[in-house]
């Protein structure tokens, strides 16, 4: 009997030992990198991997909607009620549901739940100002508009070594509703000048255009106002697929640029790695 007590301890001795060792925010301390107070990325070998602030390779494994889940009485009155409807008592068994499953990363969703912040590397939500399906993004007042805004909200985190990046919500409409938009603002709008504009560099003159588009310009200028084109012909398709291109890496050109000034270090880091301007920006 004693000696499988003892063989037993040996064996858990040896299982402990075996078990990776992790820093606070969840890195694998078997493997050391440089450390610099916040969250980054680093290519090791073949493979791009989260640095912990304190210097070690991370793997983000966590849930969403928590902070949602609790805002929701629909969907918390279960849990609460096994609380008494004590809220901070039903967040605690939440962490510790966290700690469990062993999941080392908070959420990725707003709203997030206020407990888990402090306790858990996790991506902020940031929004875009007004609609995010009909704006001027080539305008440079929309443009100042925006960057302002998402600059402003990283600055609230900015100095936070938890964040491992951010999550932009509910993403532009890339689609031919975006082209409609285009077509139909006026002579003024700098989206549609810089959409004229790069009609000109696929055709030689209008009558070219109007061929391809079923339209019946009598000048580039004409094409400035407000028109409608059939998005069912092949080359309008295919226009509206590269200038939608075009734009959307303007766009998230120009989200990369804010966050790298304005967000924590591991958003450059990011910003500095991510494909986001292979076509010239306005």
């Amino acid at each position: 009997m004693r000696v499988s007590l003892w063989l037993l301890l040996a064996v858990s001795a040896n299982l402990a030992a075996a078990q990776p060792a992790y820093d606070r925010y969840g890195g694998h301390t078997g493997v050391k990198r440089k450390a610099t107070g916040w969250f980054r990325i680093e290519q090791i070998g073949q493979r791009w991997t989260f640095i912990t602030p304190e210097g070690h390779p991370y793997i983000a494994l966590g849930a969403n909607h928590v902070g949602k889940f609790f805002s929701d009485p629909k969907q918390s009155g279960a849990i609460l009620a096994r609380f008494d409807g004590n809220r901070e008592k039903a967040e605690v068994a939440i962490g510790e549901s966290f700690r469990k499953l062993g999941l080392n990363a908070g959420e990725a969703y707003a709203p997030l739940l206020a407990s888990l912040k402090p306790r858990l590397p996790r991506i902020e939500d940031v929004s875009y100002p007004g609609d995010r399906t009909r704006f001027d993004l080539f305008d440079p007042a929309v443009r100042e508009a925006i960057r302002s805004h998402v600059a402003k909200q990283c600055r609230t985190f900015a100095n936070d070594p938890w964040v491992i990046g951010i999550g932009f919500l509910d993403q532009p409409v890339w689609t031919s509703r975006r082209m409609e938009y285009f077509r139909g603002l006026g002579a003024s709008a700098p989206g549609k000048r810089r959409y004229i504009d790069w009609l000109r560099t696929r055709y030689p003159d209008s009558t070219a255009l109007n061929q391809a588009y079923a339209t019946t310009f009598s000048s580039w200028e004409d094409a400035l106002d407000a028109f409608k084109a059939d998005a069912t012909r092949p080359a309008v398709q295919s226009d509206d697929s590269e200038f939608l291109a075009i734009a959307a890496d303007s766009f998230y050109a120009l989200l990369a640029e804010t966050v790298h000034e304005a967000g924590p270090p591991i958003t450059s880091s990011l910003a500095k790695n991510s494909c986001c301007a292979p076509h010239p920006t306005p």
